[in-house]
Order: C-alpha cells, then sequence, then structure tokens
C-alpha cells in the first residue's frame, strides 16, 4: 500500500467495520492514499425480503473448492463477476451500496484461513466483513445485469448438459460430477454485484432450470452423500461445498426442496449423520459443526415444504432434532428449533415444554434484531439472524396449541406488537399472523387484554390498516368477542363484533332438548331449510369448485367464499355457518394451520351445526383443535388416494339424507361405486361398524328406542357383560340413558363420543370401540 496504484489496477481489501469506531483510523489512512468504497451496511430497500421470505442464501466460501482444472464457464464466470466488480462505480460517499449478500451468514469454516488480527483486528469468532474496492475514479461502466444473466446462463447451461451427457456414459466419474457442483454454486451467486431484483430473478430462473433436469440435484446429493469421492482429484472440501449448494437451493426453492427430499437415500442420510453427531457436542471439530449446521438447515429448508412433512415426521426427525436444543453453540441451537417448529405435531409439543429456554433464547434474539436498522441480529457463534426469520420461527410455533402459552408467558407479545408497528408490510403481517394464533388460547386472551396498547393498535389497524392488515387484525379480535365482552375496558368493542351466546355441550338435559327440537325440524319447508357450507383452505379451492358443482346439480344450496363473499371475510364467514344445515370441513395440514379456517371451524363447532368432514392431503389425519372438533366422526378421502367418483357419490347421499331427512329422491349410484367403509377412512384405531352411523336418517326407528327405554337392570347387565363392559362406566347406565346414547350416536356423532368420555367415564379407545359395537348392535 506505499504506492498509489495505477490507473489499470484495482485492489481489494477486506476489513471488518467496527460500529465502535475502533479502524476510523486505518479507514481515514486508506483514503488518503487511494479511493475506497466502504459499504457497512445495506439500505432498507435491498433488505426487501423474497417472494417465499426465506432467510438469505448461505455465503459462497471459495476456500471449499476443489481444486479441478477450470473450464471454460468457470472461467467465464469469474471473468462476467471480476468485470462487473471492477466496472462498478465508485463511491467514496457514506450512502451503502452493498446488496443483501453484505449480510449472508458466516459458518465457522475449517479451511478458512484466519487473516492476521493486528492488521484486521478480528474476533475470533466468524464475522462479516465489509468490501472495499480501490480503484480510479474514471473506471468504465458496468456491465448491464441482463446480459450479465443471460451469460451466466448461457454458460451453465451448455457446461451442465455437457457433463450430464458425460455421466451417462460413465456414472461414477466423481469429477465431473464435483464440476457440476462448482458451477452450480457459481452460478448461483453470480449475480451478487447487482441489485437485490436480479439476484433474485436470476436464482429463480436458476432453480427452474435445476427443477426441469433433476439429475442435477441427484449428482449433488450423491456427493453430499459421500465419506469420500472415490478418485485423487477429489478432496473432502466437496462435500461442504455440495451441502451448501443444496441448502441454498432447496432455501430459494419450494419445488427444489420437494425434489432433494426425494432423492433416494438422502433423507436417510441426513438423518443419520445428525443421529451419529447428537452426542458429540465436545467432539465436534470447525468443519464437522460447519457440516452439521448445514444439514440442520438443510431439514428446516425441507420442512418449509408442507407436502414433505408427512415423510420427516415418519422418520421421527422432531425428537432427533429436540437433542440439539441442549448444544451451547446458538447456531445449533436455533436452526433446531425452527426445524421443530416446522415438524412437530400437537404430539410432540412436550419436547417445547421440556426445553422453554430455547423460546427465550429465540425471543432475545429476535428482540436484538428488532432494535437494528439492519433487522437483524448476531448469535455469539457469529451466525447473522433475519427478524422476518426469526417471526415466522415464532409462528410456526404458536400453531401448536401446547406452545402457546409458553411463549405469550415468555414475553413474546410486546415484541411481536412492536414488530406489528412496522413499516414493512411483510413484518407486519408475519406479527399480527402470530398474535392471532396465540389468541386461540384463553388464558393468552387475558394476557393480550391486558398488554399495554396492543387491543387499541388492533382495533385502529382493523379500520385504517391495508386489505390484508385490516382482516388479520378484526379476526384477532373476533376470536376474542366474548373475553371482550366480560372485560371493563374493551366491552363495547366487544359488543360491536357480534358475539352471540354459544351453547355449552356440558348438560345432558340441554343435548336432549336439542335432539327433541331437531325431531320437529322435519317439518320445515325446502324454502327454508339453509345451506351447505364449505370451509377450506385455498389450496384446495379447485377440487372443492368441482365438489361445490356437483352438491348444486342435485339441487342443495351451497355457500362458498368465492361466490358469496361480501364485506368482511369474518362477518360473512358467521353468516354462512349461522345459516348452514351442513358444514363442510376440508381438512389438511393447511386448514388446521390457518387462524381463518380455525375460526370458521370453532364457530360451526360452537352452534352445533352437522359437520362432515373431507380430507384433502394424503396421509393427514387430524390432530390438536381440529382432531377435538371432529373426535371420531368418519370422514370421506378426497386427497386423490382414491377415484373422485367413488367419493363423491357418498358424501351426496349423505348431504341429501341430511338435509331431507332421510328420504331419497336421487338416483342411487351403482353398485361398482356404491359407498362402503372401505372407500370412507376415518382416524387411526376407530372403524365403522355398520353403515347406520353414516348414512342414518336423522330419526332412529320408533321401535328400537321405546323397546331399549323399558330395559330392566337385568338386561342392561347381560348387554355390558356380553360387551365387555364390566368396570366401565357403562355399569351405571339405564335403559333410558342408552336409548338416548343410540339416539345422539345417530345424529350428532360428534357430541356422542364427547359424551362417552365426560359423563359415561369411558377412559380408552378399547372401552369407547366395544361401547360403540355393543351400540351398533342394539335390538
Amino acid at each position: 500500500m506505499g504506492s498509489s496504484p495505477s490507473k489499470s489496477t484495482v485492489h481489494r481489501i477486506n476489513i471488518t467495520p467496527d460500529p465502535k469506531g475502533d479502524n476510523h483510523q486505518l479507514v481515514s489512512s486508506l483514503q488518503a492514499k487511494v479511493q475506497v468504497v466502504i459499504t457497512p451496511k445495506i439500505s432498507k430497500d435491498e433488505r426487501r425480503p423474497s417472494p417465499l421470505g426465506h432467510k438469505p442464501p448461505l455465503p459462497s466460501s471459495t476456500n471449499h473448492q476443489t481444486n479441478i482444472v477450470p473450464t471454460s464457464f468457470e472461467q467465464l464466470l469469474t471473468t462476467s463477476m471480476d468485470k462487473a466488480k471492477n466496472k462498478q462505480p465508485l463511491n467514496t460517499s457514506n450512502k451503502p451500496n452493498l446488496h443483501p449478500e453484505s449480510l449472508l451468514r458466516q459458518l465457522p469454516d475449517a479451511f478458512q484461513q484466519q487473516e492476521s488480527a493486528d492488521q484486521q483486528r478480528i474476533s475470533p469468532v466468524p464475522v462479516r466483513r465489509s468490501r472495499v474496492i480501490v480503484g480510479t475514479m474514471d473506471a468504465p461502466a458496468r456491465e448491464t445485469p441482463e446480459k450479465a444473466h443471460q451469460q451466466t446462463m448461457d454458460g451453465y447451461k451448455s457446461a451442465t448438459e455437457a457433463k450430464l451427457a458425460a455421466l451417462e456414459a460413465d456414472a461414477s466419474n466423481a469429477i465431473i460430477k464435483n464440476k457440476i457442483i462448482t458451477n452450480t454454486n457459481k452460478a448461483f451467486f453470480a449475480m451478487k454485484p447487482f441489485s437485490a431484483h436480479w439476484i433474485q430473478k436470476h436464482r429463480t430462473v436458476l432453480c427452474d432450470y435445476i427443477n426441469d433436469k433433476p439429475d442435477i440435484i441427484r449428482y449433488i446429493c450423491e456427493v453430499s452423500m459421500s465419506a469420500n469421492c472415490s478418485t485423487a482429484a477429489s478432496s473432502s472440501s466437496i462435500i461442504p461445498t455440495a451441502l451448501l449448494v443444496v441448502v441454498n437451493l432447496s432455501d430459494h426453492s419450494r419445488e427444489l426442496s420437494k425434489v432433494i427430499s426425494s432423492v433416494p437415500g438422502f433423507m436417510q442420510h441426513m438423518y443419520d449423520f445428525l443421529d451419529e453427531n447428537a452426542s458429540k457436542e465436545d467432539q465436534l471439530t470447525s468443519q464437522s459443526t460447519t457440516l452439521l449446521i448445514r444439514v440442520l438447515m438443510i431439514i428446516h429448508n425441507v420442512a418449509m415444504t408442507d407436502s414433505n412433512i408427512p415423510m420427516l415426521q415418519d422418520m421421527k426427525f422432531t425428537p432427533l432434532l429436540h437433542t440439539f436444543l441442549s448444544f451451547t453453540n446458538d447456531t445449533i441451537r436455533m436452526t433446531a428449533i425452527l426445524g421443530i417448529a416446522d415438524i412437530m405435531t400437537e404430539d410432540e409439543s412436550h419436547y417445547i415444554k421440556a426445553n422453554t429456554s430455547v423460546i427465550g433464547f429465540l425471543l432475545r434474539i429476535f428482540s436484538r434484531a428488532l432494535d437494528t436498522e439492519s433487522r437483524t441480529a448476531r448469535d455469539s457463534h457469529g451466525m447473522i439472524w433475519g427478524v422476518l426469520e426469526l417471526a415466522k420461527g415464532i409462528g410456526r410455533l404458536a400453531r401448536n396449541d401446547g406452545n402457546k402459552i409458553h411463549l405469550v408467558d415468555a414475553g413474546c407479545l410486546p415484541l411481536l406488537l412492536k414488530l406489528a408497528k412496522s413499516t414493512d408490510l411483510e413484518e407486519q403481517k408475519e406479527a399480527l399472523k402470530s398474535i392471532w394464533a396465540l389468541s386461540f388460547d384463553e388464558h393468552n386472551q387475558d394476557t393480550i387484554i391486558l398488554e399495554s396498547g396492543l387491543i387499541d393498535f388492533l382495533e385502529k389497524q382493523h379500520k385504517t390498516g391495508a386489505p390484508d392488515i385490516k382482516s388479520t387484525c378484526y379476526g384477532i379480535l373476533w376470536t376474542m368477542r366474548n373475553k371482550l365482552i366480560s372485560s371493563d375496558k374493551y366491552s363495547e368493542l366487544g359488543k360491536r363484533l357480534g358475539a352471540k351466546k354459544t351453547p355449552t355441550v356440558s348438560s345432558n338435559a340441554k343435548e336432549k332438548a336439542e335432539l327433541e327440537k331437531s325431531e320437529k325440524e322435519e317439518q320445515i319447508s325446502d324454502a327454508a331449510r339453509g345451506h351447505v357450507m364449505i370451509s377450506y383452505q385455498w389450496g384446495n379451492q379447485e377440487l372443492l369448485t368441482k365438489i361445490r358443482d356437483r352438491i348444486r346439480g342435485h339441487n342443495e344450496k351451497v355457500w362458498m367464499d368465492i361466490d358469496d363473499m361480501e364485506g368482511s371475510t369474518l362477518q360473512a364467514m358467521a353468516e354462512a355457518v349461522e345459516q348452514a344445515d351442513i358444514v363442510l370441513i376440508c381438512m389438511s395440514r393447511k386448514y388446521k394451520d390457518s387462524p381463518n379456517c380455525r375460526a370458521e371451524a370453532e364457530y360451526a363447532h360452537q352452534l352445533r351445526k352437522r359437520v362432515i368432514p373431507l380430507i384433502m392431503e394424503k396421509g393427514y389425519r387430524p390432530d390438536g383443535w381440529l382432531g377435538m372438533i371432529l373426535g371420531a366422526k368418519l370422514f370421506y378421502d378426497f386427497s386423490g388416494k382414491y377415484p373422485f367418483e367413488s367419493k363423491i357419490e357418498g358424501l351426496l347421499k349423505e348431504i341429501h339424507q341430511t338435509m331431507h331427512g332421510g328420504e331419497r329422491t336421487t338416483t342411487p349410484p351403482p353398485p361398482a361405486i356404491s359407498p362402503s367403509y372401505d372407500d370412507v377412512d376415518g382416524p387411526h384405531g376407530i372403524k365403522a361398524t355398520s353403515q347406520e352411523v353414516l348414512y342414518a336418517p336423522s330419526k332412529p326407528p320408533v321401535t328400537k328406542l321405546s323397546q331399549v327405554k323399558q330395559w330392566s337392570t337385568k338386561q342392561v347387565k347381560d348387554w355390558i357383560t356380553k360387551y365387555e363392559l364390566i368396570g366401565t362406566g357403562a355399569e351405571k347406565l339405564s335403559g333410558k340413558e342408552i336409548a338416548f346414547l343410540q339416539k345422539l350416536q345417530a345424529t350428532a356423532p360428534e357430541f356422542y363420543y364427547k359424551t362417552l368420555k365426560s359423563d359415561v367415564g369411558l377412559r380408552n379407545l378399547k372401552e369407547m370401540a366395544n361401547f360403540d359395537e355393543a351400540m351398533d348392535d342394539l335390538p
């Protein structure tokens, strides 16, 4: 640095910007001799998240690349990137000019040589480097992003297709596979000198191309699964690079995350790697720590795609990830908690309950990120986390009812309120979605009301916010309507929300009165009948539109939001539920996780509407609040597991019998597709034993009820003994009560199963199954 550079020379110097200002003297010294551009932070516009809302990609480390003779494509990438950097106009002002990659997370890297501490003044943990570009004022104009993008993609396609063709002749050639990995890694980062828009666009095009050629992913995953590559030209450093590529591709593209999860043996290899290192924290080297973090991030990214969740749950990833919550490495803990948030079922909430400290850890990092201009925070290991990604993690944890109280008690509400007041619309949405999910817990509702300024903020945003913000704020308030009515400060607000008194399910006397009232409803004219309401998540809209049209073709009225929505979404929904005779609950994981769908389903349950469940997602079984509402109700499987026609005919028959009191006016389906219990699936462990359960008329035969009502004590005891119910709560029943339960079974099965547990006192699935069999065999 003793002499000034010539006009044709460009030097790059890495320094670490010190927020306390300790390196200002060094910078001043450099500026006195050469032209310097220092970019310690990014502007708010350049922080805009990707459309998928994912974290920024992991940084590429050139020290991870294998020592392979460069191809023409590799030379093209290097030349293109250097040209773009060298031609970038110089900026000596304080205005930052870095792109989002300036905030990329720096992983601990065993292959990275540490620079001299007295020259760089760096800390022992990994830190983000600011880029200093030294050059002349008359540098030529930078290359256009369109040209750089096109050149990169043309070169990548040409080189990759040639290598894929070569692998067809020699599938075991590790050198060629390694070149595919290094080229893909370079291509992913090739647009770094340009705007965030062009980086996003370029990577989307790259991922689309790779998605069309799944062999690329397969070869990358195969290399990452190898403990060693088989040729001398290869190096163990290619495995971290391969994992890095998988991390970034799975983060950027949901479609590629599906492809990655389907590569034979890959997810099992990820599981085995985690399992092998789950109890070896004190034995981890820097290199193995890097690999561990990348594997955890791959699991997290794959789990962000809903269709991958059943596979991850079947492989039992949640209990495996749970072991990493006790690690001292913050990056490992954070990645593990985010992965668990994606995958865990309601039954697995005890993993968080047993490690509530990780919620506090998550909220501390989240709080620090909220207080920075960059909206990021660094954990103690040096990893940078964005506020939006952390908010999404909180929201995913809040979907699980077992976590709701823990999150609120740990202090997440003031932080979410602070995020909700952001000027960034995506941050507002994420904060309010999390608050809505938390508001379904009654204990949390009290805390939300007591949280200073929160209800007032929600009420104001409901009136003045953006459309999506208005809807979510109204949803939170509507969910809390009864609690608001009972509060001193917000009673009038609760009343304005139109809260209604809803019946409870604790009294058999009320239940009997409802049933006796229902017997008179057969005399109501067709004109006065209500409609069939379809409650669904929008991802299933196309199929449900087809179901709606088939129901309408049988002269039944159908309410679906795409036809009948007016005014406030939840107001229209509430009125639709109130006027419905039947509510079709269209179950999927997304339905269960949606606050809108939960509000609809719980309101229908509170009003004791007849519910018919449809399953829309293969392998999904309702749990948590949705499982409680549906109980042991049988459902129709429209997930694609069975032919559509075999299901729609059964559904049409049940709708008609419910709406018309068991009368048949439509032509029955042909025997080949006649509904049977092999066609209609139910929750695990509960099987229907009689068609009467599914297709019973609204009024059971009087002769059956009258006979059972007259049973003596001995007849009841014989009936209980026959079905192995001795020693259960069924022993205390009278003939009249058994007749009442038989009627409840036929007309309101959801309350029938609730009553067996709450009032009869049946303790387990075996007792309920025996009792159900006994009820079906009544004379």
